[in-house]
Order: C-alpha cells, then structure tokens, then sequence
C-alpha cells in the first residue's frame, strides 16, 4: 500500500494549521485579544520556517481524505484555545472515530457548542456520543 499521501500530509500537518483555523485566531486578534495575536504570529512564524508547531508527541489518525495529529495532552492545553469534537455512533468506537474528525472540520463555522471550548463540531449520528478535548494546535492537513 502507497502511504506517500499520508507522509505528506503528515509532514504539511507538522508546520501549518488549515486556513479556517489560523482565521479564527486572526479574527480574535483583530477584536483585540492579545493572546491571539501572539498566538497567531507564532503560528504564521512556524509555518514560514517550516518548523513544528507542537513538539508534543501526538498520533496519527488516517482519514481517506485528511489526517488528524492528535496530541495526548501537555501543559499547553491549559493556556492555549480548546477546541471540541463531539462524535456520534452506533457504539463508542465510532462515536471516538467520529469525535476524531469532527476535529478536523473546520473551525470557522462550528456545528456544536461545548463548554469551556472556542469552537465546537459535531459528525456521526447513533446513540452513543464521545467528546474529544484538544487545543487548538491540533493539527489537520486535506487531501
């Protein structure tokens, strides 16, 4: 199986957040958020360097058209914006699965809302519903 696609999309994950994202924090910077603009120049000086955003070890969830890095947790999460992913499913493996990508849709329109959180997406339908915490630094690239 070719996973070259994964490879670089992997390696695109690393330095850059999608568009939707870094807007996001643009626009909290522009309402005079002090911590956002800061945050919003390290993350468009990162991805000019190519340099990684995040240098927390993090896990690589394959979707067919994007990949998640999804951090396991750091001190950061305290400080930096939280973002949600509410997943629903037929059982709580699906519904985890489904969290997963809601995280990787783009921030700039949420679909949820979730306390404590920016922004918050939700994806699947069934009975059972799983919430995926993560800051904002979680870290998507599209095919």
């Amino acid at each position: 199986m070719d996973t070259s696609f994964v490879e670089a999309l992997e390696n695109r994950a690393r330095t850059m957040l999608p568009p939707a994202t870094v807007m996001r924090i643009e626009c909290l910077a522009d309402g005079g958020d002090a911590a956002m603009a800061a945050l919003l120049e390290d993350v468009q000086e990162k991805g000019l360097l190519g340099e990684e955003l995040c240098p927390e070890p993090c896990e690589t969830v394959v979707f067919p058209d994007r990949v998640l890095l999804r951090c396991g947790g750091c001190p950061r999460l305290e400080e930096l914006p939280r973002i949600a992913g509410i997943g629903f499913g037929r059982d709580a493996r699906e519904a985890r699965r489904n969290a997963l990508y809601a995280l990787t849709l783009p921030m700039d329109h949420p679909n949820a809302r979730w306390d404590g959180c920016l922004a918050a997406q939700a994806w699947g339908e069934g009975p059972v519903r799983d919430v995926q915490i993560s800051c904002i630094l979680d870290r998507v690239a599209y095919a």
